[in-house]
């Protein structure tokens, strides 16, 4: 499945080598979800898309029907914000969503509704800010919240809350991506690649420069582990790097 930033979603099938493009189209055939910025699948086989300002998009693939969730202000339980930034599917099969300027979502499947977290300047045990960039899950069933503007957080569902971890990472978080028990990996805009040890609260800063092993570039969108454990890291406009953790 591949979101395209103005061509709407498509599905690569590589027996036939062809690509799908889906149409998403309002009830007056206006066309919607031309940007995807996120996709997810959930355990049901849906491909849930996270576009930019047209909402989030639930997708059978096997029938091709589709339901739209937009922002309601009229209704506290609609979906926060119509820019999807992130959609991830965890372990237990929620389905969270992560908005821009407008906090953390959690679909509840049994009412198609959604609970809304954002930050108040009033708790500290909620969430440090409401542009979500990144989200994973922990080992442990935690999640791990990268924002825009205001740091990493460590989110307990079961509890409902938020730590704000470590302020020397820095606030524009692009990219998470874990790679054992304590390893948690931060991708940042200017400021290069960390390495976060949840379990010491240390971490290792990876920067561009001309010496070889070096980075090509700080902005840093995206980040892969593949099955051999090296991490692939995607930078803005200075291309693909790889780090492997075996090699000096």
């Amino acid at each position: 499945w591949i979101g395209t930033a103005g061509g709407g979603l498509n599905k690569y099938d590589p027996a036939v080598n062809k690509f799908t493009r889906y149409y998403f189209k309002t009830p007056s055939k206006e066309l919607f979800g031309s940007i995807i910025n996120s996709i997810a699948k959930d355990t049901n086989g849906n491909i849930w898309i996270g576009t930019n300002n047209d909402g989030l998009i639930k997708l059978d693939p096997e029938t091709g029907e589709y339901k739209r969730f937009t922002h309601d202000p009229d209704n506290l339980e609609s979906i926060s914000n119509n820019t999807i930034t992130v959609v991830y599917v965890d372990k237990k099969g929620n389905i969270w969503i992560g908005t821009k300027e407008e906090g953390l979502n959690l679909f509840i499947p049994e009412t198609q509704k959604f609970k809304i977290y954002k930050h108040n300047p009033q708790n500290s045990s909620s969430i440090s800010g409401n542009s979500i960039s990144a989200i994973i899950e922990g080992n442990d069933g935690v999640l791990w919240i990268g924002t825009m503007y205001s740091y990493l957080n460590y989110f307990d569902p079961e509890k409902e809350v938020f730590i704000k971890h470590h302020e020397n990472i820095p606030q524009s978080i692009f990219s998470l991506k874990l790679t054992g028990q304590d390893s948690l990996w931060v991708s940042t805009g200017f400021r290069g690649l960390f390495l976060y040890n949840i379990s010491k609260r240390s971490i290792k800063r990876f920067y561009s420069g001309t010496n070889k092993g070096m980075l090509s570039y700080n902005t840093i969108l995206s980040l892969f582990k593949d099955r051999d454990g090296n991490l692939w890291i995607g930078t803005s406009g200075k291309g693909v790097n790889i780090y492997s953790p075996n090699k000096k």
